[in-house]
């Protein structure tokens, strides 16, 4: 089974297997809802 690579939303960086993360679900314009997953350290929001 392939593994996938996770990157975080805010900084772009890859997500390891030890770091703690969190997932928010999005909706656009067009109804399509998207996961973004983002470090604990980075989701502030701006």
């Amino acid at each position: 089974m392939a593994r996938i690579t996770k990157y975080c939303f805010k900084c772009k960086k890859k997500i390891k297997e030890s770091d703690k993360y969190n997932s928010y679900k999005t909706i656009d314009v067009f109804g399509n809802s998207n996961y973004e997953i983002v470090h604990n350290n980075c989701r502030t929001i701006n």
